[in-house]
């Protein structure tokens, strides 16, 4: 009976007792995996944020720019004409570079503000008492600008460039002019603008430019439009060029302007 008794009990099935370590180890596994699944909001969105914002504010301001250029606060001005032609004493093959320099308050909303010719071949022309030779272009010329005063009154600069016996492109000389302030309906505004072309401050450098082949040469030509770059400058006149505008004018009685 007891041999019975304790085969019975070696059949019964052990039951195993929970472990509570192993527990605590799958709830801890459990809160890193949850922690982990809950990720940040990311960095980049932050900046994609600002640059939505930077855009939106970009857009108000080009259109608050836009509704004062076209508020009755602003001026325009419309210019239309020609770079017809020039004399010059000593030169084969020219052509003309030009350039729209305004002030920091003024802003083109129409056309270009430069320009270049095609390469034009003198003709012999007498003019006056003396021999010269007649270039011509007959390059038109079409910009409009807006402001809202007249400080830096839009000027026009030239840069004329000839081919030498060894056909190297060589600077010619400089000039500029202001834009005609005002003109009748439909008449034409004939101006002379004189060329002129920078030389050596010293002796040593004339003979160097003149061995090298290369005469002085401005870095920008739009410095010539300065008063105080062109006192500092020695020059000679070689010539001069024929411009022909044609201007009107909007909204300058109503700004308090009298052209």
């Amino acid at each position: 009976m007891e041999q019975q008794m304790s085969a019975l009990k070696e059949k019964e099935p052990q039951i195993s007792k929970p472990d509570s370590t192993k527990g605590v180890d799958r709830k801890k596994n459990d809160v890193d995996q949850a922690a982990n699944s809950k990720t940040d909001p990311p960095k980049p969105m932050t900046s994609v944020l600002k640059t939505v914002q930077d855009d939106i504010s970009d857009t108000r301001s080009k259109s608050a720019l836009d509704s004062a250029l076209n508020s009755s606060q602003f001026l325009s001005i419309h210019l239309f004409g020609s770079l017809e032609s020039g004399e010059f004493s000593s030169a084969n093959d020219v052509y003309i570079k030009y350039s729209i320099v305004t002030g920091p308050d003024w802003i083109l909303s129409c056309g270009s503000d430069v320009g270049i010719t095609q390469i034009s071949r003198f003709k012999g022309v007498r003019t006056h008492q003396h021999a010269g030779r007649e270039f011509i272009w007959n390059q038109p010329i079409s910009v409009s600008y807006r402001s809202y005063n007249y400080y830096g009154w839009p000027q026009i600069v030239l840069s004329a460039y000839y081919f030498d016996i060894f056909g190297k492109n060589q600077i010619l000389g400089y000039g500029s002019t202001h834009l005609p302030v005002s003109s009748q309906p439909g008449a034409n505004i004939r101006q002379r603008v004189d060329i002129y072309a920078p030389e050596s401050s010293s002796i040593s450098n004339r003979i160097l430019s003149w061995l090298t082949g290369r005469r002085p040469e401005l870095v920008d030509s739009n410095l010539f439009a300065r008063p105080d770059c062109r006192k500092l400058l020695q020059v000679i006149l070689v010539g001069h060029v024929n411009l022909v505008f044609n201007l009107t004018t909007k909204d300058v009685f109503r700004n308090g302007y009298r052209s």
